[in-house]
């Protein structure tokens, strides 16, 4: 979400410094994550001391750590999704690499002590201690990944907008569901409520701490 990539960058040049490194995934996601937060960090008075792209699915990203840590930024803003935990040890391996400050991708790094003190934004999680704790113990895992939460959104928001749609006997064309969509606007969903005014939702937006063995909010949530 770029709300969340322009409220990581804003608690990171408030509460961190000016001089920011990028480092993503040459995709999609990595990109627009890259272009989000240029665009948001350079309009608030920061600058970009080095850009560097990895591959999605790399194992072997110290070379664009080790360019990272000869900038001399203040902070890394990180948008990788594939292999955190393969990343995070390399982090771990290379001195003088300065604080991450990331997104919902970084929740898998909860708890672990090289994470301490980064900084992530965060698309705020309406599901109920129970659910997830049922969640976790079925899929073996300690959080709920941000994509459990977002596919099954987004599958329940589609399936709504189809069947308003045939209500009304319109086709179930890409033309008539994105009109319904924008009448029917606003969603309840896993993660607050939804408003679309545009091609992507307002959504709320929280920032933490990872103080292991958990995080701390530092922000609370706002669109």
């Amino acid at each position: 979400s770029g709300a969340a990539v322009t409220a990581g960058q804003a608690i990171a040049a408030a509460n961190i410094g000016k001089r920011a490194a990028v480092f993503y995934e040459n995709a999609a996601v990595g990109i627009d994550i890259r272009d989000e937060f240029k665009k948001a960090f350079t309009a608030a008075g920061g600058t970009v001391v080095a850009d560097e792209a990895i591959e999605f699915g790399s194992t072997n990203v110290r070379p664009s750590l080790l360019k990272i840590a000869a900038a001399k930024a203040d902070f890394m803003f990180t948008g990788v999704t594939s292999g955190p935990g393969v990343i995070t040890e390399q982090i771990a391996s290379v001195p003088n690499l300065p604080i991450s400050v990331g997104t919902s991708f970084f929740v898998s790094l909860i708890g672990l002590p090289v994470a301490a003190g980064w900084y992530h934004s965060a698309v705020k999680s309406s599901v109920s201690a129970e659910t997830e704790k049922e969640f976790n113990a079925k899929f073996n895992t300690t959080s709920m990944a941000f994509f459990a939460r977002e596919y099954s959104d987004g599958s329940d928001i589609l399936f709504k907008v189809i069947n308003q749609a045939m209500q009304k006997s319109n086709p179930a064309s890409g033309e008539a569901l994105r009109t319904t969509l924008f009448e029917m606007k606003s969603f309840d969903s896993h993660s607050g409520k939804l408003t679309f005014d545009g091609n992507t939702a307002k959504r709320d937006i929280e920032i933490f701490k990872l103080t292991p063995p958990g995080r701390t909010l530092v922000q609370a949530a706002q669109n």
